[in-house]
Formats: C-alpha cells, structure tokens, sequence
C-alpha cells in the first residue's frame, strides 16, 4: 500500500509534509507509511482518501471492477 500511497500522493502534487497537515499527522508517519514501515487504520486510510480524493479502494490497490 505504500507505493500506492506515495503515487497517489505525487499525482496530486502534494509533499509528504502538506498531507500529513491535512490529515492530522505527522510527517515521519507518512514516511513509515510510504515505506511500508507502519500500517493504518481505517480511520486513517479514510482520512487520507478524502485528502488525496480518491477511494480507500483505490488506496489499497484495488480496482473499480473488483
């Protein structure tokens, strides 16, 4: 999921530092989480979707058709 997350975060041309604010935590978290180093809860996978304006599923790698 950290791959994703990075990607998703990089299309829409935001720093890890911008995301982090937006979603109330940390930047070394979104590092650790972009590293695959720390896991998330939903609530975080949500809060971080409504940042980058896409799905939790598109977070977690699946597809629309799925």
């Amino acid at each position: 999921m950290g791959t994703i997350l990075k990607n998703l975060r990089e299309e829409k041309g935001i720093t890890q530092e911008e995301l982090a604010e937006a979603v109330g935590v940390s930047k070394p978290f979104i590092s650790q989480l972009e590293n695959n180093r720390k896991g998330m809860s939903l609530a975080t996978a949500a809060l971080i979707a409504d940042a980058l304006g896409c799905t939790t599923d598109k977070l977690a790698g699946r597809n629309e058709k799925e």
